[in-house]
């Protein structure tokens, strides 16, 4: 477990860090959108900030973590636990058996490849209605254009992560967007998460599902269906 996610083994912790705070109020304010009652998926859950909202708010909820040491805490919420690599869980479950699926902060951790693999693999998790949010940072954020088009690109300086070196490859709103529909979703909306830490460009709000603005968050929440058959 490396240091950062270490932090958030304990989570009365977790609301402390003012980024993760903003952001998981963004999240949580779509996820109160669909009715509550049904089988969701939290990938990537952690310790269970969002599995133990969901398990409140009156969803089943299966948490899939790759770090042992959050087991017990998920198992307190009275989650359905798995324990592993996502990638390899994910294929071996039953198909079209959640009607919410949460890939928050993931896909960024992978190389571009798996991470397409791996998000038409949860698709075929989907119940037909069922909704999948993707959260990752934002490389056409003000961030992002000043240190990875400007200061990496154009200067030759080192490699842009947004923040966390084990990200592998930081998105593009319109690359995602591309690569989600490239995995048979239907991008319903967008909303961008304004973190304006250190950001040459200030906004009056936190956060906006109005383009362009939700395409220049700082970090950005996809929300997708698979497309109806008529």
């Amino acid at each position: 477990m490396d240091k950062r996610s270490a932090e958030y083994v304990n989570i009365q912790k977790y609301n402390l860090v003012l980024f993760e705070a903003g952001r998981s109020k963004v999240i949580e304010g779509i996820i109160h959108r669909y009715r509550p009652g049904g089988q969701a998926l939290d990938v990537g859950s952690g310790p269970g900030w969002f599995t133990k909202m969901l398990i409140e708010n009156g969803w089943s909820v299966t948490a899939i973590d790759g770090e042992p040491a959050h087991e017990a805490q998920l198992k307190q919420w009275n989650a359905n636990v798995r324990i592993g690599d996502a990638r390899d869980i994910v294929p071996n479950m039953e198909a079209g058996q959640f009607d919410l699926i949460l890939a928050l902060e993931i896909v960024e951790h992978m190389e571009v490849a798996s991470a397409k693999a791996f998000l038409q693999n949860l698709g075929k998790l989907l119940s037909p209605a069922g909704v999948l949010l993707v959260s990752t940072p934002n490389r056409m954020s003000p961030l992002g254009l000043k240190d990875y088009y400007f200061r990496e690109l154009l200067l030759r300086g080192e490699r842009w992560t947004a923040w966390h070196p084990n990200h592998v490859h930081v998105y593009s709103t319109c690359e995602l967007k591309r690569m989600l529909k490239e995995c048979g979703y239907a991008v319903e909306r967008i909303t961008g998460y304004w973190y304006d830490f250190m950001s040459f460009l200030k906004v009056p709000f936190s956060s906006s599902a109005v383009f362009p603005f939700n395409h220049f968050g700082f970090n950005i929440v996809l929300e997708c269906k698979l497309p109806q058959i008529p």
